[in-house]
């Protein structure tokens, strides 16, 4: 059980109190302080954004206003107010009345939330007669008036086919699907208090913008939001005050327009230096430099990778058809990032998959350097199979827990035909390549940090020496100032090896910083082709349009009051 203690009572509720308010907050584990004396408020009407990246204390800060610190936590704060009530010495009786009917919570891990013996539609609609107990008018609804306020919600926060939705397990939806069905539930008891923790990072860029829009409607009617972020992005375009934590503490507070536009410690002006964008490509990310140009093929190069006119279609469960890959032609050349980009359900990852020999397409033709690819029959792309490689975005799932460091990439180069001080000497230079030393030979993928599992996972990518590499989400996951050197990363080893990319992720800011070229796509179709440049400058397709107006961007104009 959480400890809490308190050296001071609640404060008095007034009709200018704040509607949460946190003073003087220290949480530890086993004697190890993870939140040092934090103190903010946040009212009515009103989004608090607390940024921060891993272990900064921000998401542990937000779970002691729900009374979900965890086991072991000893907590101790001047105040702990919701309300005008107290929150200190609650029992789990008191904190199940509060949670969700008074203080809503959205985690990010959407499927560890979630019933997964439950369709969407019976939690929703749970939740939803949790706070309408009578129904309208002293009378109960029915199951079928249920039902309609429950499609209401999932359209409310831009689930598609919402009924078909609404009978759905967990497991059979995407991870934006379930993430919007976590918000639906909720808002379904629409608590006077929402604390959302990373609820836009698994979405893609025009369903975040709606999340966004639900989420500042929310605050329009009086509720107050409190935002746990790493996007400072999205967090300029819906809070009105910012808390930046690093290591357990706030190290700057203030309007959002002063944090983001006028910071003052270093570390805050360190994570807006990181943001990836428009502005910051032909740049590395830490340290501004310019990004090294990749060596030019030398002689008559094909292109490492020639797409023509691949199809694909997968049978559905009422044995209708649905085609996923619909007429993707390209060429990759040597050295050059092809930026894959689109909503959940565009035909990306299927493309990829394609193009990496995973999946064979129904129609059309991939060549990997000048040779047939996906023609080939799994024995016969064996023998070029080191040729391309591909960088996961949980590179967690990916890796065989039982194995360390030095074995998966001791694995990972059974193509090259290596032997014994061979194979010792190219694993340690592939860890000093990203950036690890050898003592990480010895670690096991659980005891790395995200971003070191991702230094191993580009590592492992890099091994056999491939001229493609196919980067799906590698870096959504991870904090804005791992992310930035990671890219940097593959920007200085695309530059010393010549390696071309395929880069496929949903954030374009990300997108347009890495890539040379763009595809976007839209329900297995390409819809643009060409130069990045040209694609987020002068954008030809209305889809194109809309997805760069719904990626949330600091504007200063707005910003300033």
């Amino acid at each position: 059980m959480s400890t809490l203690l308190s050296t001071e009572s609640g404060v008095a509720g007034s009709g200018t109190a704040p509607l949460a308010e946190v003073r003087d907050l220290h949480v530890a584990f086993g004697g190890r302080e993870v939140v040092k004396g934090v103190s903010f408020s946040v009212t009515a009407g009103e989004c608090l954004a607390i940024v921060g990246e891993s272990g900064s204390g921000k998401s542990v800060t937000a779970r002691t206003l729900m009374g979900l610190t965890g086991e072991g936590a000893r907590i101790t704060a001047d105040a702990i107010t919701f309300d005008g009530r107290s929150l200190v010495g609650l029992d789990d009786r008191d904190w199940r009345r509060l949670r969700g009917r008074e203080i809503g919570f959205v985690l990010q891990d959407a499927l560890v939330s979630l019933d997964q013996l439950r369709t969407v539609g019976s939690e929703i609609g749970e939740a939803w007669s949790a706070h309408h107990p009578a129904g309208f008018g002293g009378r109960r609804l029915r199951r079928a008036e249920r039902e309609e306020k429950v499609v209401e919600l999932l359209t409310l926060v831009g689930v598609p086919e919402p009924r078909v939705r609404a009978g759905q397990r967990p497991h059979e939806l995407s991870g934006g699907l379930r993430q919007r069905a976590l918000i639906a539930s909720a808002l379904a008891q629409d608590p006077k208090l929402l604390i959302a923790d990373e609820p836009t990072t698994a979405l893609d860029a025009t369903v975040q913008a709606q999340i966004l829009d639900v989420l500042a409607e929310a605050k329009e009617r009086g509720n107050a939001v409190i935002l746990i972020s790493h996007d400072l992005a999205v967090v300029s375009r819906l809070a009105d005050r910012v808390a930046v934590m690093r290591d357990g503490e706030i190290v700057e507070y203030g309007s959002t327009s002063d944090v983001l536009l006028r910071p003052e410690h270093d570390y805050t002006r360190g994570l807006l230096a990181s943001v990836p964008s428009r502005t910051s490509k032909g740049t590395l990310l830490t340290s501004g430099d310019t990004v090294p140009e990749p060596a030019a093929p030398t002689g008559d190069a094909p292109p490492a990778l020639r797409v023509r006119d691949i199809r694909k279609s997968f049978a559905a469960k009422d044995r209708s058809t649905r085609a996923a890959v619909r007429g993707v032609s390209f060429d990759l050349q040597p050295g050059r990032t092809l930026g894959i980009v689109g909503e959940s359900g565009s035909g990306k990852t299927t493309t990829a998959r394609i193009v990496l020999g995973l999946t064979d397409p129904d129609a059309g033709t991939v060549e990997l350097n000048g040779r047939p690819w996906s023609a080939l029959s799994d024995a016969a792309r064996r023998a070029d199979r080191h040729q391309i490689s591909v960088i996961y975005q949980d590179p967690l799932s990916s890796f065989d827990p039982r194995w360390n460091v030095d074995r998966i990439l001791r694995d990972s180069l059974r193509s090259r035909d290596l032997r014994g001080s061979d194979v010792d000497r190219r694993v340690s230079e592939l860890l000093d390549h990203v950036g690890l030393s050898d003592e990480f030979r010895h670690r096991h993928p659980l005891h790395l940090s995200g971003g070191q599992r991702q230094r191993v996972a580009i590592a492992r990518a890099l091994a056999p020496e491939p001229t493609v590499i196919v980067c799906d989400e590698p870096v959504s996951a991870l904090d804005v100032s791992i992310q930035a050197r990671i890219l940097d990363l593959l920007a200085r080893l695309q530059a010393e090896t010549g390696v071309a990319l395929v880069f496929i992720s949903h954030d374009l800011g990300v997108i347009h910083h890495v890539a040379d070229d763009i595809l976007v796509m839209r329900d297995g179709e390409v819809v643009e082709y060409g130069d990045a440049d040209q694609v987020f400058g002068e954008p030809a397709h209305p889809y194109t349009r809309e997805l760069l107006a719904a990626v949330p961007v600091i504007d200063e104009s707005e910003l300033v009051a």
